[in-house]
């Protein structure tokens, strides 16, 4: 074996790692695997007023794209009732929703994180206390049967804004396509 067949035989494994390394590279940054994505923002009320540490959900209406299963998307309520969701698909967190038809759930935050009194503490012949029932029903949680409708999310920037009634219990989610508010 000549010096320059030497050095080249104790390099091929080297060409071989770094061109399997670029394919894998090139397969992990392509676009083209990830659904469409439209950016959203929001605002949520609860009787007309601005509602904070809530929890929204958006997750895609199965069986409308059944070439793909598409990911839900979250987004958490400020002060002022503001939201912007977002999706995580395989560890990553990309701003917006997956375009399609969604189900709409909210989850009250402060209802989640209010302490359980510990039962054991009670003084005899009292009534033990509960957990506050939270400032809406918990049934605008349900994915599957709470009160919205399924909301369409298409191309493009949009805001939705999402109305609870916490007495008739309903809740309303009207979508805007940001061309149409200007």
């Amino acid at each position: 074996m000549t010096p320059t067949q030497k050095v080249r035989s104790r390099y091929r494994p080297v060409r071989l790692v770094v061109l399997v390394a670029f394919a894998l590279l090139g397969m992990g940054c392509n676009g083209d695997s990830l659904p469409d994505m439209a950016e959203v923002s929001g605002v949520i009320l609860l009787d007309g007023k601005p509602l904070d540490e809530v929890e929204i959900v958006f997750m895609p209406v199965p069986g409308l794209r059944p070439e793909s299963v598409d990911p839900q998307a979250s987004g958490y309520s400020d002060p002022a009732g503001r939201f912007r969701p977002e999706t995580r698909i395989e560890g990553h967190t990309y701003p917006g929703v997956v375009v399609a038809t969604h189900r709409v759930a909210v989850r009250d935050l402060k209802r989640l994180s209010s302490p359980v009194p510990d039962p054991r503490q009670e003084t005899a012949g009292e009534t033990p206390s509960r957990r506050p029932g939270g400032r809406f029903s918990p049934r605008f949680a349900d994915l599957m049967s709470g009160p919205f409708p399924t909301v369409a999310i298409g191309q493009g920037p949009q805001t939705i804004r999402i109305e609870l009634d916490s007495k008739s219990q309903t809740g309303r989610a009207t979508v805007t396509r940001d061309a149409e508010a200007g």
